[in-house]
């Protein structure tokens, strides 16, 4: 089992008006490379000057030795907003 924090800062590629927010983890390994979590959070979006609770889950696949592909599903609780999200991310 493992438990953790991630800072998020999300851009639609313009880079103009980020949503930034922080999310708790907590989850399971399936196997040496993989996790599995849930997730509860607290987004702000700048441009619109709104912010939201999130829970959500998703999958972590490392690849290789320092780096890893994610999955996640979030739902935005008041504003009911449904996202899935792919990234890559460095272990370090």
């Amino acid at each position: 089992m493992f438990i953790g924090v991630e800072a998020v800062a999300d851009t639609n590629f313009d880079f103009v008006d980020p949503t930034i927010g922080v999310n708790a983890r907590i989850g399971t390994k399936l196997g040496e490379d993989t996790k599995v979590f849930g997730l509860l959070g607290y987004a702000y979006e700048t441009g619109f000057d709104i912010d939201d609770a999130l829970i959500g889950a998703g999958i972590q696949q490392n690849v290789g030795k320092k780096s890893l592909l994610s999955v996640q599903y979030q739902r935005y609780l008041d504003l009911d907003i449904n996202r899935v999200l792919v990234g890559f991310g460095f272990r370090f």
